[in-house]
């Protein structure tokens, strides 16, 4: 019954969304492919039935706090309704739009998805000495050129008077500026990329690059010209691979559901094996899973997942039911597969501690903690039995995550 409601209100949200589109105020969002951005969704309160769409067609994301949609990159902040969206890509990029309901109030976000920029490269122009002409021998011929650039402009700068520009907006193959000084010139000039969001710069030596042509053989200024030739491929390369890398992780991300079968001995974060342990617990009780951290660094990041143990396969399917990243103080859990656990779950900010109130027989499962970090990476698994128990008895136990009771992969099936 419940989800029936919630899809009458989801389709009637679509219909009242697109009425509603004409007097909204869009936001528009910049943000560098790879960060995290935060569609902030201001004043809500704790009774409000808040509602995120993304795209044209306004397909809902997140209901009530409950994510629906890309749940291994979004992040709901349960107090204030806020949405976070983490290590975007350019997929991701599009109008996301939050209701809520009963107001009837509408916030509508623009996200724009911007690549990292590469450093324009300046090299000499190496046809200037194939001209006879006097002029050839006063003037310097320069290029400011990039590879595998989109939605950048490329500019010359006389200190700080701009010269001249030219922009593209899909991607390009290259993209190069030319400019032509002379020998002696004494002035500052630099060639800047930019986006909505950053910019590179390169600052030109004059002295370095433009040379006079020599009578015979090659020139020092064709000499200087396939350096530079050289020095834009390995540099464009480089560029190229990072950029090149960095989407493939993001859309192997993408492509890494939230719910997977995963072995119970397998760390995500490092590849020594996993720590299991075995404990008991009465229904009723408040019990503490400790992390065996005292203290949750800057740029370590926290997951607790849980699965269902009652299945017979060798592989378990986990959800993550708690994050933390202490760098951005971004602490959260939520109410797990069929919402189990409403209500039920505190995650220590400090430590990592994942606390579970009156526990019941059917939270009986796999938890794992994952810590990400670069000094002390962990990943270990408690095995939680629930025995029957009178509900009246609300004693607090804390496990410590010690040396012993290590169980086996076979124990674990």
């Amino acid at each position: 019954m419940k989800k029936l409601i919630d899809l009458l209100c989801i389709l009637l949200l679509q219909i009242q969304g697109v009425s509603g589109a004409e007097t909204d105020v869009i936001q528009s969002v910049s943000v560098l492919e790879g960060d995290s951005v935060t569609l902030h969704a201001g004043e809500t309160q704790k009774e409000d039935l808040t509602v995120w769409t993304y795209g044209p067609d306004n397909t809902v994301i997140v209901f009530n706090s409950e994510i629906k949609m890309f749940k291994d990159r979004l992040l709901v902040d349960q107090s204030t309704g806020s949405l976070t969206i983490e290590n975007i890509t350019a997929n991701f990029s599009g109008i996301y739009k939050l209701n809520i309901v009963k107001r009837n109030s509408y916030k509508t976000f623009n996200v724009s998805v911007y690549d990292c920029l590469p450093v324009p490269v300046i090299s000499i122009n190496s046809s200037q000495c194939s001209s006879s002409s006097s002029s050839s021998q006063q003037n310097c011929s320069l290029v400011c050129s990039l590879v595998n650039v989109g939605h950048v402009t490329l500019s010359w700068y006389k200190g700080n008077s701009l010269l001249s520009s030219i922009s593209v907006s899909d991607l390009s193959i290259s993209l190069s500026l030319p400019l032509e000084v002379e020998y002696q010139d004494k002035n500052s000039y630099s060639c800047v990329i930019n986006n909505p969001i950053s910019n590179q710069t390169t600052h030109l030596t004059i002295t370095q690059l433009c040379h006079t042509c020599s009578a015979q053989g090659l020139s020092v200024g064709v000499i200087v010209a396939m350096c530079g030739g050289l020095l834009l491929l390995v540099a464009g390369g480089a560029v190229f691979y990072c950029c090149s890398k960095k989407r493939a992780k993001a859309k192997e991300n993408d492509q890494t559901p939230m719910e997977q079968a995963i072995p119970l001995n397998n760390g995500m974060f490092h590849s020594e094996p996993d720590q299991v342990k075995k404990i008991q617990a009465k229904q009723g009780q408040t019990i503490t899973l400790n992390t065996g951290v005292t203290k949750i660094q800057r740029d370590d990041q926290l997951r607790w997942k849980y699965a269902d143990s009652r299945v017979t396969d060798s592989t378990t399917s986990f959800r993550v039911i708690a994050v933390g990243k202490e760098k951005t103080n971004k602490f959260s859990v939520n109410n797990g597969p069929g919402r189990k656990f409403k209500d039920r779950l505190e995650l220590d900010h400090q430590t990592g501690n994942l606390t579970i109130k009156n526990i019941e027989v059917t939270d009986t499962g796999h938890f794992k903690v994952e810590i990400k970090s670069n000094t002390n990476p962990l990943t270990k698994t408690i095995k939680v039995n629930v025995l029957e128990e009178d509900p009246n008895n609300t004693t607090t136990y804390t496990l410590e995550l010690t040396d012993t009771d290590e169980a086996t992969d076979e124990e674990l099936s």
